[in-house]
């Protein structure tokens, strides 16, 4: 079933009175393919979606009762459409409360169906002269303490459009009465998560950091980071580091040499959660600051204190476990493949350990890593010394590339049932370390044969 069989269903049994509103009436008039369809219907959107429950090809949700908002989903793509009851509200009143003037325009349905609806657009608050013009501009006063979400939202409109937002609307922005902190951590994410989806996610943050000052309201721990002085490594406050690492690896995921495919960066929704831990990946320095007696400041295993706190920053923006694993995993492991490169070389074990821990989120590391080091670098000045690391990351990924498969596999020639029968062994930590040792050997070509297998654990037991 495609979209429009949906929305002529929608128009036939609401008798008319349903209308495209929002996005997407706005990327219509763009001249862009909505990513999602809102409607607004007069009467109960639920008792409407009733008479389409068991249509061939969609499947309905209600999404929130409160608020009547059901969606309808299309099986054969997973697009949807949301619908939303007015009740015995008049829609003039519906757009007049929403975020953007921009975002504030309605279209009925049976108009757009009919393809010819350029003049039918409705349009209280002057959204098409906005458009025109390149303005984001809030619909009230009140826009934002109603929802201070909609100041993530205005950001992410300017980057995403290219638009600029009204001084006024700037100033609502600045001068917030509900600050962020006092959103649900869940809408919080779900906008933030947009933004740093998008390619130049660090240009929104400075904004949101330096101009607006709203970026602290969800993240305390940055006022904290800006104040921590650094090592003799940095020359910039643990703040502005992470900042720049975020900046880093934008720069890095567009270098050709370095390019993993745009499937891994999009597999599981990556992206967003790597640069997230870029932000953060030092926030573990809050916690071990120290000095030694020369007067020099220590940040001792600021990357194992940071993984917790990474966590807590997940469940308080109510990330999705997946999320939360793989953003304090990145924080945990971000030193890692600096201490294989200073210990120079590092031995085939531990760089194959260090494969087979991160797995899939291997190349995300190391990629972090490369982001850590050559900001650090280029604010010292020394970004030769970046460009050596850039080199031994290649080959890092060059090795993972090549291994990956027996990586994710994981298999080892005898397995622990194996080496029990073998050796005469019972099941117990050492059997768990001889399997270690065995698959260190065959990922380094020591042992390729079962034959091999046998002569490399005897030669383990015996010792």
């Amino acid at each position: 079933m495609q979209v429009n069989e949906v929305l002529n269903m929608v128009n036939v049994v609401s008798k008319g009175y349903c209308f495209l509103v929002g996005g997407s009436v706005r990327d219509l008039l763009l001249g862009r393919a909505p990513r999602d369809i809102d409607l607004v219907v007069y009467g109960r959107a639920r008792d409407l979606v009733c008479k389409l429950v068991g249509v061939n090809g969609i499947r309905t949700v209600v999404l929130n009762k409160e608020h009547d908002l059901v969606r309808v989903v299309l099986l054969s793509n997973m697009y949807h459409v949301d619908i939303t009851g007015l009740g015995s509200e008049e829609l003039p009143l519906d757009l007049r409360r929403r975020d953007f003037t921009i975002n504030a325009m309605a279209l009925p349905v049976k108009d757009y169906l009919q393809g010819d609806w350029s003049g039918l657009v409705i349009d209280p608050l002057g959204g098409l002269s906005d458009l025109r013009e390149g303005v984001i501009r809030a619909c009230s006063t009140a826009s934002f303490n109603k929802d201070p979400i909609r100041v993530l939202r205005a950001v992410r409109l300017q980057a995403q459009l290219g638009f600029n937002i009204a001084p006024g609307t700037m100033e609502l922005m600045q001068n917030l009465q509900r600050p962020l902190s006092t959103a649900p951590g869940e809408r919080v994410w779900e906008e933030f998560r947009l933004i740093l989806d998008l390619p130049n996610a660090s240009d929104i943050i400075d904004v949101l950091a330096q101009r607006i000052k709203a970026l602290e309201q969800i993240f305390p721990e940055i006022e904290l980071m800006r104040r921590m002085e650094q090592n003799y490594y940095h020359t910039d406050n643990v703040w502005d580091h992470c900042f720049k690492t975020l900046v880093e690896f934008e720069r890095l995921t567009r270098d050709e040499s370095l390019r993993v495919g745009e499937n891994y960066w999009r597999g599981e929704k990556r992206l967003p959660v790597i640069k997230l831990a870029c932000l953060f990946h030092d926030v573990g320095k809050l916690k071990t600051s120290g000095m030694r007696e020369d007067g020099r400041i220590t940040f001792y295993g600021h990357h194992q204190a940071g993984g917790p706190m990474a966590e807590n920053i997940g469940h308080r923006l109510k990330m999705s476990k997946r999320e939360i694993q793989l953003f304090r995993r990145l924080v945990e492991w971000h030193m890692q493949p600096l201490f294989l490169y200073k210990n120079n070389p590092p031995s085939s074990k531990s760089v194959f350990r260090f494969f087979r821990h991160l797995g899939q989120d291997t190349p995300a590391c190391l990629l972090l890593s490369l982001a850590d080091v050559t900001s650090s670098r280029r604010a010292t000045g020394k970004l030769a010394l970046a460009e050596e690391y850039k080199k031994y990351i290649l080959h890092l990924l060059r090795q993972y590339k090549e291994k990956k498969d027996q990586v994710f596999n994981h298999k080892t020639l005898l397995d622990g049932k194996e080496i029990c029968s073998i050796f005469g062994l019972k099941p117990c930590p050492l059997v768990g370390r001889l399997k270690n040792d065995l698959w260190d050997a065959q990922m380094e070509g020591k042992v390729t044969t079962r034959q091999e297998a046998l002569e490399f654990l005897h030669s383990k037991i015996k010792r």
